[in-house]
């Protein structure tokens, strides 16, 4: 009776479970092959286009990329071939050096076909993209040992990477802004730091991490989870062939749901939520195991029944020993891909001991690239730790953040300085983990080094651009193509007292419609676009009001990168120009200033002397006519004529500031009442003057000039009134301005200030009369009324006194001028009052000028008054007069200017031969001496010229006197002289 288990029962029961076996594998094949043909317009198209020219992407592993033959392969690939087939002809494959390339390539229709790519709007305007040939998942991948499937709350207190650059970063920022991902250079730096444990997760295209996990033999990690973003991939034809495109699609449609499992298995092997390919395909291969599992028992069996119990543990004793051999075989294999692995990553890995210079286990050799150091000089010949290459500085914080990872169980993740072998300075980022043993006693640290030289000194600049635009002072705004906010500096928001994520969003023309309408500003825009650079253009902020301002806008249009201009959008400078237009304006003034000044210093002289000689004359003849009413009466007119222009030269020196500048302090309201005084008897009866003196402060100021500036700004006030009549009021009152009461003076500092009110109700003036009104030689009056000057030289005075002039007015509405003189606390003696007598004397005077005319009008007056004069007109014939009559003058009077000498070296060359011997300098440019000027040249006083007999005479008397007491203070006498004439 045979056993049960004999062969003769299991042969048949074997051959039942082999057919049951190939049902059921049968049965779960698919058979679905459907079939696509061409139409006849399609398979005509494919005759008449022989070579259809296709563009890779050439390094997208395992999508696109070529091998190391240099062939076209991947997973597209695959489906090339197929399309191929379907067909009936090969493309023709371009490999270009980058994608961007090939996509540049298919704008201009140097390529047909770009294998794979996304579709969106800024390809559709030169491509027709198929249907996709693969949906590419976005996934979680972690160590096999460390989590189940993970959801997105799961990363967020998880150490998560991802590649720099990729698509599924703007979607996780939007959707999961509270993730925390630290960006690595490729997939690859990624994958290493989650298996060296440094990174917990990665989020990777399926597709490439599955590549490179295969490629790289790493085994220790697995999909834990799907973030649901995917992207299709799909074949972009050029947009003129849309027949192409079809017969794709048709092609595609032809190719069955097994192969296109067939192809993703084969390039796509890492995949499910931490399962393997065996538990994916668990029924397929789970049918094949049970089939083999029965070959395998009965076999099994068979060989229990025919062998002998130790042959068959003979072949378990050689199984296990060949077991071993693969094992260490795999070891090594593993250990030597591990290396490759990580001598591969752009970073130095490291093992250290957690001692005080962190001595090394192992250091890759990237550490070279890094610090110029070979790895062995800190591994199997240590000549320098790990402690040693960090700078002084960071070896504290380094030491801190070991010390919280092992304590706290904090990441150690930070940036610290080394010095490299050549003495340069490099950021490096180092991250790593302690590793415990059972008791938790730390047994090493692994790590790794990153160099991130390059990005701190991106950052450095960056940081630098961010600080440029936040303290800029223009307005700095991007906007979209329609002209939409999209981001603005601070200083644009303080502007419209808004946040910056408030102005996000709004239209940016709407804030400037008072004055530019929207279609304009978008117009300006697009056309910058369109000729490719700025557009500026000048506006007036606030046109109507008294300060306005006047922008200048510069619109650039936004550029990419590389600089095209794909992407639309628009650069907006806004800056305030109103103080530097000013500054021009003045500039521009401060040059026609200089020219008046060139042209008044060439004339002042000659025009002085002529000025001379006519009043000199005149008083002479008015002194010999007194009994003559007519004649004196005519004089008196001539004397008139001359001291107005005496007064056109001192405006015109005074204009361009060649006059000296006497300040002292003066009562500014007993100046103004003085002037108003004298202008009341000149204005007609229909003008009604009024003023108000509200305060009694003193400023420091030249009488004169600002006796000029009162009259000045009245007498102009009373001209807008003389054909209606009006009222002129005059106000003057003590003000305390700060900075905001002082914004339209930016020359005037904080403080005390008299202020005077000048208005009338005459005519007024419109915006261009007033931008143009202190500008010299501009007037409004009638051709003989007015020289234009008047008002620029009150402008000047009052800048030279500190001050500052503004004007308000309208047309008929009247004007205002306002002016502002810095007010000090200090009191102001009573003037003296003038002595009208003309004093005489007899003393011998040597009298020098280049001018006969001066010289004889000079005799004549200086011999009506009782004086000796020797009149000469050459200065070397005067010297030689001197030397030879040395002690005979008691006084030289010298012209400044003259041919051959001048009276400075005249008057030095008296000095050497007599130094008691006292000299006048007279001149037209007084203000070019002063007191030390004078005292260089020996002169002992200055008469300005043109020279009026009574000033004369009160220098000359002036002099001599003091001279006469110096005299008897060394003889020894006290008495007064009483043989000089009396005084008239």
């Amino acid at each position: 009776m045979p056993s049960p288990l004999s062969p003769k029962k299991f042969i048949p029961l074997g051959a039942v479970s082999v057919l049951i076996l190939f049902l059921l594998f049968f049965t779960s094949c698919q058979f679905n092959q459907p079939q696509s043909k061409l139409t006849n317009e399609q398979s005509a198209w494919l005759s008449k286009h022989p070579v259809i020219r296709l563009a890779p992407d050439p390094d997208y592993p395992p999508i696109d990329f070529f091998n190391e033959a240099n062939k076209y392969t991947g997973l597209s690939a695959e489906y090339v071939r197929l399309i191929e087939a379907h067909i009936g002809r090969p493309f023709k494959i371009v490999r270009l050096k980058n994608f961007d390339q090939a996509l540049e390539q298919a704008q201009r229709r140097r390529v047909d076909i770009i294998c794979t790519l996304q579709k969106n709007q800024a390809r559709e305007k030169y491509l027709h993209f198929s249907e996709p040939i693969i949906s590419v998942p976005n996934v979680i991948i972690t160590g096999k040992r460390k989590f189940e499937r993970l959801k997105f709350e799961n990363l967020k207190k998880m150490r998560v990477c991802a590649v720099k650059g990729h698509t599924v970063l703007k979607w996780l920022e939007r959707d999961h802004p509270d993730l925390k991902i630290s960006l690595v250079e490729s997939t690859i730096e990624g994958l290493t730091e989650v298996s060296f444990g440094v990174s917990d997760a990665m989020i990777a295209e399926l597709p490439t991490a599955s590549y490179v996990i295969s490629q790289k033999g790493i085994t220790n990690l697995k999909v834990a989870g799907d973030t649901g973003y995917n992207y299709d991939l799909r074949i972009g034809v050029r947009k003129d062939w849309p027949i192409l495109k079809e017969i794709i699609n048709t092609a595609l449609a032809g190719i069955s749901n097994d192969q296109r499992k067939e192809i993703k298995q084969h390039w796509i092997s890492f995949d499910g939520y931490g399962e393997s390919l065996i538990r994916r395909y668990s029924l397929e291969l789970g049918l094949v195991i049970g089939f083999l599992a029965l070959i395998f028992l009965i076999v099994l069996v068979w060989n229990l029944t025919l062998k002998k119990q130790v042959s068959q543990r003979t072949q378990q004793l050689l199984k296990e020993l060949e077991d071993r051999k693969q094992a260490e075989k795999r070891a090594r294999q593993s250990e030597l891909k591990y290396k490759g692995l990580v001598n591969n990553i752009v970073g130095a890995s490291f093992r250290c001991q957690f001692d005080h210079s962190y001595s090394m286990e192992f250091m890759s050799d990237y550490i070279q690239t890094i610090t110029g150091y070979a790895s062995k000089s800190f591994v199997s010949e240590p000549t320098r730790s790990l402690r040693d290459i960090i700078i002084a500085q960071d070896r504290k914080p380094f030491r801190e953040a070991l010390q919280n990872q092992i304590e706290k169980n904090l990441p150690f993740d930070l940036e610290c300085r080394i010095v490299d072998s050549k003495g340069g300075v490099h950021w490096l980022q180092v991250r790593g983990q302690a590793i415990k043993d059972n008791q938790g006693m730390v047994q090493y640290i692994d790590g790794a080094m990153f160099d991130i030289t390059q990005r701190k000194e991106a950052e450095k600049q960056l940081n630098y651009f961010e600080k440029i635009v936040a303290t800029s002072n223009d307005f700095l705004i991007l906007v979209d193509q329609n002209l939409f906010i999209k981001v603005c500096n601070q200083k644009f928001a303080d502007a419209f007292e808004l946040s910056q994520w408030e102005l996000k969003g709004k239209n940016l023309a709407r804030f400037f419609m008072e004055i530019l309408g929207e279609d304009h500003f978008l117009e300006l825009a697009q056309s910058s676009r369109s000729q490719g650079n700025a557009k500026t253009v000048f506006w007036y902020l606030f046109p109507k009001q008294v300060h306005r301002k006047l922008l200048k806008v510069m619109i650039y249009p936004e550029k990419t990168a590389n600089g095209s201009l794909d992407t639309p959008g628009y650069l907006i400078n806004i800056r305030d120009i109103t103080k530097i237009n000013k500054l021009e304006v003045q500039l521009r003034q401060a040059a026609k200033l200089e020219a008046i000044g060139t042209l008044a210093g060439g004339i002042a002289h000659d025009f002085n002397n002529i000025l001379s000689a006519i009043i000199g004359y005149t008083e002479l003849t008015l002194r010999q006519n007194q009994e003559t009413p007519k004649v004196a009466q005519n004089m008196e007119e001539v004397l008139k004529a001359a001291e107005r222009a005496q007064s056109l030269i001192a405006q015109i020196l005074t204009f361009s500031r060649q006059d000296e500048q006497a300040f002292q302090a003066v009562q500014l309201g007993s100046l103004v009442k003085e002037a108003l005084k004298l202008l009341k008897a000149s204005l007609p009866s229909t003008i009604e003057m009024k003023f108000k003196i509200e305060s009694d402060l003193a400023i420091m100021a030249d009488p004169t000039q600002i006796h000029q500036v009162v009259m000045n700004i009245c007498t102009n006030a009373g001209h807008a009134m003389l054909e209606k009549g009006g009222v002129m009021t005059v106000q003057l009152t003590s003000e305390r301005m700060n900075d905001q009461e002082l914004e339209g003076h930016p020359d005037l500092k904080p403080g005390r200030y008299l202020k005077l009110t000048v208005s009338d109700t005459g005519i007024g003036m419109s915006q261009e009369v007033k931008e143009r009104i202190f500008e010299p030689f501009f007037t409004t009056k009638d051709k003989g009324k007015g020289t234009g000057l008047g008002l620029s030289v009150v402008h000047g005075i009052v800048k030279s006194h500190g001050g500052d002039i503004t004007v308000y007015s309208e047309p008929n509405q009247g004007s205002a001028f306002n002016i502002l003189f810095p007010a000090i606390d200090q009191k102001v003696k009573a003037p003296q009052k003038a002595i009208n007598q003309i004093p005489k004397g007899n003393e011998k005077i040597l009298l020098v000028d280049d001018e006969q005319v001066l010289v004889d009008i000079g005799k004549m007056s200086l011999e009506v008054l009782g004086y000796q004069v020797v009149g000469e007109t050459s200065s070397l014939r005067a010297l030689e007069i001197f030397t030879k009559n040395l002690n005979t003058f008691d006084l030289v009077i010298t012209d400044m200017t003259m041919p051959k000498m001048t009276g400075e070296e005249l008057c030095k060359n008296i000095r050497k031969l007599d130094a008691t011997t006292p000299v006048i300098i007279c001149t037209g440019f007084s203000s070019m001496l002063d007191k030390k000027k004078l005292a260089e040249m020996g002169a002992d006083g200055l008469l300005p010229k043109p020279v009026k007999t009574r000033d004369m005479a009160l220098t000359i008397r002036k002099i001599l006197d003091e001279k006469g007491q110096k005299n008897k203070e060394k003889a020894g006498f006290d008495s007064t002289d009483q043989t000089r004439p009396q005084a008239d």
